[in-house]
């Protein structure tokens, strides 16, 4: 195809069956889950190992993200580059995650083969009034008898070392690699992470898998990260109560996130690419977007991503029917 993109690219969904999800990806987002499965993950934009996105619409139609990536790295990344460095997922945990740990920079220079940082953060989208994450380790818990106590399968004294934190809807939690953390049963949430589907199960609340065994843990591996002292308070960050415009949530090196609030129906906001891409992801309400490049509109709402290329030069969102709010993520200085 001759051209550039430079307009929105919206994605077909990539949905994983998951022992721990339901069916709140259709029920509240609207998304047509392909069975009657539990279905935990909704990969949004993904160029990881073999699950490739698919743009849908427009008229890139049909290509994978790799793809374009190979044709055109730096109208889409605004550099050169065949890997697209950012994941995003919708996950429903209708009962609670394992405990786990990613990997960070520091052990991915180990050289073991196979192993990506995984830096990730969350924006809740719905959660229960009791809602909660596991972050971290309790104030002044000793991490390697943590992990003597998952090797010894002492469940009850390992779970008495986890810190629980509350979480309710708009809040936007920052998960550095190397945090051991689950996600809490009834939460629905956006995940913006690094490129990397290495995760390391430290403890599955005695849950079989849809194959109706143990799934593996991983504790020899899990040990072996970096670890984040215990007792860190948990990074909040929250979409409620917000201004028109942008707010920084989230500035890390693989990734930052701002929010956007547009207060009413018909409004709109511009945002520049300023030489990269960007990606607009829906938590409350529904707009159009449209590049200042031109090229045909897009329409994000709750649960949805656009991925906007570095050739848009930007974008201008108009909320529709009400208020909307959304998030605006862009590389951070670590990368490229």
């Amino acid at each position: 195809m001759s051209g550039r993109p430079r307009e929105p690219l919206g994605f077909r969904s990539i949905f994983k069956e998951r022992v721990w999800g339901g069916r709140r990806l259709a029920e509240v987002l609207g998304k047509d889950l392909p069975g009657p499965g539990p279905f935990g993950e909704c990969w949004e934009i993904s160029d990881c190992g073999d699950d490739l996105s698919v743009v849908e619409g427009g008229p890139w139609d049909g290509w994978t993200l790799r793809s374009l990536l190979g044709a055109h790295p730096e109208a889409v990344l605004g550099r050169p580059g065949s890997r697209f460095p950012l994941l995003f997922k919708t996950i429903d945990a209708s009962m609670a995650l394992s405990v786990q740990v990613h990997p960070g920079e520091r052990d991915e220079a180990l050289g073991v083969p196979g192993v990506r940082s995984k830096t990730e953060a969350w924006v809740i989208l719905d959660a229960p009034p009791d809602g909660r994450i596991v972050y971290g380790l309790t104030e002044g818990a000793d991490r390697e008898a943590f992990f003597d106590l998952a090797a010894a399968g002492d469940a009850g004294g390992l779970e008495k070392l986890l810190a629980w934190k509350g979480v309710r809807p708009g809040d936007v939690v920052f998960i550095p690699a190397g945090t051991i953390h689950a996600i809490g049963e009834g939460i629905l949430l956006l995940e913006i992470q690094e490129n990397s589907d290495t995760t390391y199960r430290i403890h599955d609340w005695g849950r079989a898998g849809l194959d109706g065994r143990p799934r593996a843990l991983h504790l020899e591996e899990a040990r072996a990260v970096r670890a984040r002292p215990s007792g860190i308070p948990c990074p909040y960050g929250s979409l409620r109560g917000l201004g028109d415009g942008l707010s920084p949530l989230v500035d890390c090196p693989p990734f930052r996130i701002q929010a956007l609030r547009i207060d009413r129906a018909g409004a709109s906001f511009r945002i520049g690419t300023e030489g990269g891409f960007g990606v607009l992801g829906g938590v409350w309400g529904r707009s159009e977007v449209r590049s200042l490049d031109g090229g045909p509109p897009r329409e994000v709402g709750r649960g949805g991503f656009l991925l906007i290329p570095a050739a848009a030069g930007g974008i201008e969102v108009r909320a529709q029917v009400g208020p909307f709010t959304g998030i605006w993520v862009r590389e951070g200085p670590g990368d490229g």
